[in-house]
């Protein structure tokens, strides 16, 4: 059995901020034993060279497109886990999780888990107008499945079971955009409605203090360009699905 974290990065300059979030990530998944495959759309090869350095292996995206890099990279990682193996789904950002991800990865294994989804306790240490956006998100996605879950917070562990709901999702083949929402979020509901074991659990997730800084213009209209894609996601697939999300 090996557990393997599933990422994607793509950062033009190695002095990013979240491409130095990414080595840490990378770094800290070494020190917890697990393996890790970055799927990466363009950085600098000094970027690629230093997540080398740290552990990580690097295979260059295949064909443009969030969920195109976020299902090569579960393939990659199905590849290496074997039958009774884990794949995290991580932003190769979030770092300040790593470290809880080893107690996470016993519970799935002891109960035979096929789908872990994890959540906040809070967004305590997220900038306003991202907290704002996401505690809004979160509401309306409870509303329209009827689960107490965080669904704005994207890891997620899953057994080969489970992975084949995203390996098997085309998101433009069903009317779902290009978008962690659409490709992330729907294959849950869809492993749900199925029936496989699945757990939600919140834990104590801090954020990175340092994308606290990050604000303006253009980080709002990233913000409400993703709440509502992501919405539109949630009411697309609560319909279709909607003899196990019956929420009027």
């Amino acid at each position: 059995m090996r557990v393997v974290i599933a990422t994607t990065t793509w950062y033009k300059d190695e002095n990013d901020l979240r491409a130095k979030l990414a080595l840490k990530t990378a770094q800290a998944a070494k020190k917890a034993g697990f393996a890790i495959i970055a799927v990466d759309g363009g950085s600098s090869e000094t970027f690629l060279e230093a997540m080398r350095q740290a552990g990580a292996q690097i295979s260059p995206q295949e064909k443009k497109g969030f969920g195109f890099g976020m299902r090569q990279s579960f393939r990659l990682a199905s590849d290496l886990t074997g039958a009774d193996g884990v794949v995290i789904r991580l932003e190769a950002e979030k770092h300040t999780l790593v470290n809880i991800l080893p107690s996470i990865v016993s519970v799935m294994l002891r109960d035979n888990i096929d789908l872990f989804k994890l959540g906040r306790k809070n967004l305590d240490g997220y900038p306003g107008i991202q907290k704002a956006a996401e505690s809004f998100a979160i509401l309306a996605c409870q509303a329209l499945t009827g689960l107490p879950w965080d669904f704005d917070f994207g890891p997620v562990l899953m057994s080969q079971k489970a992975l084949r709901f995203f390996l098997d999702f085309e998101n433009d083949r069903e009317g779902h955009e290009d978008s962690w929402a659409g490709c992330i979020d729907v294959p849950q509901l869809r492993i749900i409605a199925a029936g496989l074991n699945v757990k939600y659990q919140e834990v104590d997730y801090i954020h990175p203090p340092e994308q606290a800084v990050e604000t303006g213009k253009e980080f709002i209209v990233k913000r409400l360009k993703q709440l509502n894609v992501q919405i539109n996601s949630y009411l697309l697939e609560t319909q279709k699905l909607a003899k196990f999300f019956p929420v009027k």
